[in-house]
């Protein structure tokens, strides 16, 4: 098994490899890494990184990572900084997915290899991830009781399936949803003719303004959407 890291973007400062945290290649049958080598010392993760780092079982084994401590910038789609597991020996194998803010679920590749890519914007910093990993030869995508687990092995808060927003970033949240509910029929948007409430649910346009609640919280009577005549 090897755990190697390659280094970090080119900006107008060179990070070095070591901002990124420990360069070693270990042989161990677990181990442990983190997002930057000032961890351990109270300093916050560095601006714009880039990290990679490989992880590859013995043949039959898959590798299994989990987050002994996890607190990234935290964003609904994780577009900022983020972390985003690889099923393979590259970043261009299938995305496990993103994951972001202060929760990350433990994780199972498909095979040997594991991809992990931690990427920073330069904005904010936080004090970042240390990961624990090992190798088994089941896949376990553990998810709460609370959560719902997505096609890719990402975990999300139950209340939001069917809620039109693709938060399991593949949308598997938003299929085989009930008619007129996160966009009707899974599709995650409602109809060119529909209106959607804040909780996801799709009512006609034409009940826009005609002095009924039909939006569970009455959005569709107010005075955003009725200028003249809502509440």
């Amino acid at each position: 098994m090897t755990l190697g890291l390659t280094g970090a973007v080119p900006s107008a400062r060179a990070f070095r490899a070591i901002e990124c945290g420990s360069q070693l290649f270990l042989t161990d049958n677990n181990g442990q890494f983190s997002s930057h080598t000032g961890m351990n010392n109270g300093h916050n993760y560095g601006k714009n990184l880039n990290c990679i780092w490989r992880v590859q079982a013995p043949e039959g084994l898959k590798v299994e990572l989990v987050a002994k401590s996890f607190n990234l910038e935290s964003d609904p789609s994780c577009s900022y900084d983020f972390v985003e597991l690889f099923d393979g020996d590259s970043i261009n194998a299938p995305s496990l997915g993103k994951f972001c803010g202060s929760v990350f679920n433990p994780i199972t590749s498909n095979q040997r290899y594991m991809t992990i890519n931690f990427i920073t914007d330069d904005n904010e910093q936080h004090t970042g991830f240390t990961m624990f990993y090992n190798f088994t030869s089941q896949v376990i995508h553990q998810c709460l009781n609370s959560q719902f687990k997505c096609t890719n092995g990402r975990c999300i808060d139950d209340s939001y399936k069917c809620d039109g927003d693709d938060d399991c970033l593949d949308d598997s949240d938003e299929q085989n949803c009930p008619a007129g509910v996160g966009g009707g029929g899974g599709t995650g948007r409602c109809a060119a003719d529909e209106f959607k409430c804040p909780d996801g649910s799709c009512i006609d346009k034409d009940w826009l303004c005609d002095g009924d609640d039909d939006c569970v919280d009455g959005t569709d009577e107010n005075t955003q959407h009725c200028p003249i005549f809502g509440k």
